[in-house]
């Protein structure tokens, strides 16, 4: 066990053999992760308010795994209903439609927040995956649920840690369709490229290797060749 104060997003950071399991804003608050530590997961629990999921500020974001934040997001690509469809602007400022998704056999969205220690901890492997995978026709790309309400932290993240795919901001449409369902971040899906979710849904953080894995698996359900 490790506990660490993270620098980048004012939090106390909690790792264990799992990474990460537990984020808080407030130092004080320490001696409460070091109690909460038998939940060993790296992820961010929302705030109990899901309507206020676009732009919250938790004084204290708790993890939990796979069981306990769940989303009600389809799992399978035989459950895949959901058409992800927005209309925004990145964190640059430039605008970006769900047309994108079309230039891609598969696209993996990572929903993150800026007060979540996990979700930051995993974007360098996410970066260097994406590296590996551009050249394949599949791509990586980012939602931060709290901007633009914290945009300049947003940015601040992605420079620190050396993101270059690309991450927008929520519209109504990505609210209203997506956020609602999803109740811990990091949340990560795929979807293909007619904007359908497609494959599992991954709550909490994962390595590179793991995502790779599950590009590979999502594309053989496609009737792809992988990667």
């Amino acid at each position: 066990m490790k506990i660490e104060y993270h620098k980048l997003c004012g939090q106390v950071i909690v790792k264990t053999k799992l990474r990460v399991c537990i984020a808080m804003k407030n130092k004080s608050l320490s001696i409460i992760a070091i109690f909460l530590m038998c939940l060993q997961i790296p992820a961010c629990s929302q705030a109990s308010n899901t309507g206020a999921i676009a732009s919250p500020s938790p004084s204290a974001n708790i993890a939990a795994d796979e069981s306990g934040a769940k989303t009600n997001l389809p799992e399978t690509a035989e459950e895949a209903t959901t058409k992800v469809t927005f209309s925004t602007i990145a964190l640059d400022g430039s605008p970006v439609d769900s047309g994108i998704f079309s230039g891609s056999k598969l696209t993996m969205v990572n929903i993150w927040a800026t007060y979540c220690g996990p979700c930051i901890v995993e974007m360098p492997d996410i970066q260097t995956l994406y590296e590996e995978v551009k050249g394949s026709g599949v791509n990586i790309m980012g939602i931060v649920i709290d901007a633009p309400a914290e945009l300049e932290s947003a940015n601040e993240i992605v420079s620190k840690t050396g993101v270059e795919y690309l991450n927008i901001m929520p519209d109504n449409s990505i609210i209203n369709d997506i956020l609602v369902y999803v109740s811990g971040v990091p949340t990560t899906i795929f979807v293909d490229s007619e904007g359908n979710i497609t494959g599992r849904v991954l709550v909490g953080s994962r390595g590179k290797d793991e995502y790779k894995s599950e590009m590979e698996k999502t594309l053989l359900g496609l009737g792809g060749s992988g990667l």
